[in-house]
Parts: C-alpha cells; sequence; structure tokens
C-alpha cells in the first residue's frame, strides 16, 4: 500500500533509511520520526531485539548448563552445588510466572531466595570452609564464620573477577561489594520490611504496581545473568551468544515505561509517606543520595547525545542490525 503523506512513515521506514550517507539527514528523519507519536512503534522493535539477542540466548544457555552441571565428572563439584545452583535456577523460573501475574511481594520473596542459594551453592564449590561449616546443621548463628550472609557475601565478591572477567574485570572490589549488599538488602526490604510490603500492597490496589514491577524486573534479569555468568565458569563454557549490550538498552525501555505525567512528585508523595519519613530519614537520605547520584549520570547521557547527535544514528546502526 503507498503512503499518502509523510504522517504513514513507520519505523521499518526508519530502519531502512539509516546508512553510511547523509547521516545529518538521517537524523533529521529520526527526530521527525519521533516527533510524530510513533515512538512506541520503535520501542516494541527495540523490546523485541532485547528479547530474541540477550533475554532468549541468555535463558538457553542457563538451562544448558544447568544439565551440564550433573553430566560432569568433577571430583571438586559437591552435588550440593549442583543442587543449590538448580534450586536457584527453578525458582528464577517461578518468578517470571509471577512477575507476568504482577504478584509483587512474593516474586521479590523468590528473587532474593534465588540469590541466597546462588551464593551458597558457588561457595561451598569455591571454599572448602564453607563447605564443611555448611554440613553441621546444629551450629548456632553466632558460631558461624563462613556461612553468614555477609561473610559469604564478602567471599563471593573476591571470586566474580575469575567467574566472569568481562563482566567484573572493570569494577573495583568496593563497587562489587556494594554492588552485592545494596542488592541483597534492597531484596530483604521488598520481603522482610513489612513497610515496603505494605507499600507494594497499597500499590497494587491503586493499580500502580507498573513502579514496584519495573525493580522486580531489573532484579530478576540481574540473578539471570549472574547465575548465568557462575554456570559457565564451572563448565567452561566459553560460548558468547548472548548480547547483554541489549539488556542495558532494556534497562532504559523499563524505565520509559513509566507514565510520567501520571506519577508526579505530588502524585508519588502518597508512597512516601507509607515509610514514615520522619523516623527513617537517616535511611531515606541514602537512598536518595543514591537516586541523585543516577540522576546525574543520567544527565551526562543527555549530554552527550545533544552533544553528538549524530552518534545516535550510528548507535541504531550497530544496534538494529
Amino acid at each position: 500500500m503507498e503512503k499518502d503523506n509523510e504522517t504513514d512513515i513507520t519505523a521499518e521506514d526508519i530502519l531502512n533509511a539509516l546508512g553510511t550517507e547523509n547521516r545529518e539527514e538521517k537524523l533529521y528523519k529520526l527526530l521527525e520520526f519521533l516527533t510524530k507519536d510513533r515512538l512506541i512503534e520503535l520501542k516494541k522493535m527495540f523490546r523485541n531485539l532485547c528479547k530474541s539477542k540477550c533475554i532468549v540466548p541468555l535463558r538457553r544457555s542457563t538451562s544448558k548448563n544447568i544439565k551440564k552441571l550433573y553430566l560432569m565428572d568433577d571430583k571438586n563439584l559437591p552435588k550440593e552445588s549442583c543442587n543449590l545452583l538448580n534450586q536457584s535456577y527453578m525458582t528464577i523460573k517461578n518468578v517470571q510466572k509471577l512477575i507476568k501475574n504482577n504478584s509483587l511481594v512474593d516474586s521479590n520473596t523468590l528473587i532474593r531466595s534465588a540469590f541466597e542459594n546462588l551464593v551458597m551453592g558457588m561457595m561451598i564449590y569455591l571454599d572448602s570452609n564453607v563447605y564443611e561449616e555448611f554440613k553441621k546443621l546444629g551450629l548456632r548463628d553466632e558460631d558461624r564464620v563462613y556461612t553468614k550472609q555477609q561473610k559469604l557475601r564478602n567471599l563471593f565478591k573476591a571470586k566474580l573477577k575469575m567467574i566472569d572477567k568481562d563482566m567484573f574485570g572493570d569494577l573495583s572490589n568496593r563497587q562489587i561489594q556494594k554492588l552485592l549488599d545494596e542488592y541483597y538488602d534492597k531484596l530483604c526490604l521488598f520481603t522482610h520490611s513489612t513497610l515496603v510490603v505494605n507499600e507494594m500492597v497499597e500499590g497494587t490496589l491503586n493499580n500502580d504496581e507498573d513502579l514496584f514491577l519495573m525493580i522486580a524486573k531489573q532484579n530478576m534479569y540481574f540473578l539471570e545473568v549472574l547465575l548465568n555468568c557462575c554456570l559457565k565458569y564451572i563448565t567452561n563454557d566459553d560460548c558468547n551468544s548472548i548480547g547483554y549490550e541489549y539488556m542495558f538498552v532494556g534497562w532504559y525501555i523499563l524505565i520509559s515505561d513509566i507514565n510520567r505525567e501520571k506519577y508526579t512528585k505530588e502524585y508519588l508523595s502518597r508512597y512516601s509517606g507509607l515509610l514514615y519519613e520522619d523516623i527513617n530519614k537517616d535511611y531515606i537520605k541514602q537512598s536518595n543520595n543514591d537516586l541523585k547520584q543516577l540522576q546525574e549520570e543520567m544527565k551526562k547521557l543527555d549530554k552527550v547525545i545533544k552533544e553528538n547527535p549524530v552518534a545516535v544514528i550510528e548507535f541504531l546502526e550497530s544496534f538494529l542490525k
């Protein structure tokens, strides 16, 4: 069907127009396309690419390597490690179903459980002290040295660069420590803190669960990547079929799905009030500092895009191939 006017331009037209010549002209075409309320179409294409280039290969790789765990002839690989990593995998699959059904509290509870099983399973494999203490059922918490959650994360942190140099090699030990600790602390808030659970329930009652689902999805995807890195390390799988760069773009898509017109500062104040800010001001202040740092990074990104508009075209060309 022929197009009657410029308003009939499609995302496919834009992608076909992208090329190595006349980049400035292509940029204007892209901007024209975006200003005609067709952003949702372009986002759909990006979303599909994120799924086909990253999520699907990631899950195939994890499934393949879980099976390989039980076929390996490795005397240094305890059966308990195989079982805990497998349970982490099965739990994540249940999380995927819960998130599809907008089940906020239960999905976050299982993400935390899967993370704990993953870390324990890996440290049993990598540290004989952890393995020996792990076997002692009646050991009191105050007598534990190696199997406390904080200690396990500290030990795990020291192994991550060895487990996947490409993924974690550029991070300092302090950055990795902060990443793991903040991840676990937030998971605990979503499961053990009745204040946060209450807030999520209120969000569901107000049809605002998309705010918390965005966080749950990010937590789930991070855990899936982490599990896959660990499995590939154990099975010596050097396959590089997963396009992790697509997941980073997918993260921006998740954020862009949030309705900014609806979730104004005034609207969101109803949820901050549920956290009793006057009582928890010190904790909330720390979280706000982290948020401000993220906002600063986003501003820097916006500045880079505005100062280098042609780079947007180059990125789209490479990303959409």
